[in-house]
Parts: C-alpha cells; structure tokens; sequence
C-alpha cells in the first residue's frame, strides 16, 4: 500500500498548494518526532521547500523551474510506487534524491543567506523542539544545528504558539506521544 503521506505531497505539490504544503511539512516534522523516522523529516524538509519555491515569482518564472518541477513529480511519483515495497532503501534513495534535487536549485538561485534547505531543516527541529522534544533531540532528528534551532526558536513566537502550561505539562504531553 502507497504512503499516504507521500500522496499527500504529491497532491499538494501538483496543485501548487502552498498552504498545504506548509502545513504538510509542520505535520511531517511532528510525526517524525512520535515515530522517531527521519524519513519523515525529509519530507517535512521537502513540503517547507517546495512551498518556498512555489511562492517565488522569480523562481516560478524561471526557465530551471520547468525542469526542477519535472524532476520532483517524477520522483514523488516514484516515491509513492517504492513506499509500498520492502526494503525501504530504495525510497529513503529516492527521498535523499528528491530533497537534492531541492538543495541544487535553492544554490543556483545564490539568494539565500541560507539555503531553502537549511531552513526547511531549522523549521522543522523547531517544530520537534517546540512538541517537547529536547533541544539535542530536535537537532540530532531534523539534521540542523542546536544553536541554529535555538536561535529560531527564539526569534519566533513557536514558544507561544505551543505553549500550553508549565514544563511539567510540556514534559506529561511528549512522555504521552512518545508512549502512544
């Protein structure tokens, strides 16, 4: 059976739906904190970066965008025939392929202090961060560096956002995701 996350993706991506591409990728990053699957951080990197893209008219307009938007929904759609089989190398392959393809692009643009990448990756240690996961944690899943995802964090109002109550309350909530 095809991974529905990885349907879900290509949906959103194939609509150019960049409302659901965020929230996909806020989604992904969560998931990949309970279930601990950095596969799912992967997504969550390339669901924030395609939505970046695809709200760019200088990306969009560009000629390179074309054949980038050709390669992603050939490769989502391989994606989704490999989630069905086992064993999941060949799909954790084509992920890495896919989320290289998005790093190529956001580097020939030159326009970023960080790369779409980078930040796609901070964001979603972020959001693992601000689901209760520790900060080593957060870092350790989502591939970006603590001080990076501190400093996000920090400059956001994700605190805010998620912020329900005192830490022990934070601490009883991911206990209670993290134990089903």
């Amino acid at each position: 059976m095809a991974d529905p996350a990885l349907e879900q993706l290509e949906k959103a991506f194939l609509g150019r739906n960049i409302p659901e591409l965020k929230d996909l990728s806020s989604e992904f990053s969560q998931r990949a904190f309970l279930e601990q699957d950095r596969d799912l951080v992967e997504l969550s990197v390339l669901a924030y970066s395609l939505a970046k893209f695809c709200d760019k008219p200088y990306i969009v307009n560009n000629p390179a965008w074309k054949g980038f938007t050709e390669k992603i929904e050939a490769g989502l759609k391989t994606a989704i025939e490999l989630s069905s089989q086992k064993p999941r190398a060949p799909l954790r392959s084509k992920i890495r392929e896919l989320v290289a393809s998005v790093e190529e692009l956001s580097n020939s643009f030159g326009r970023f202090v960080l790369n779409t990448l980078d930040k796609a990756r901070i964001k979603a240690g972020a959001n693992i961060y601000a689901k209760g996961a520790s900060l080593g944690s957060a870092a350790d899943l989502s591939g970006a560096p603590k001080n990076e995802i501190a400093d996000y964090v920090g400059a956001t109002r994700i605190p805010e956002k998620y912020s329900n109550g005192a830490l022990e309350k934070r601490l009883k909530r991911a206990r209670e995701a993290l134990t089903g």
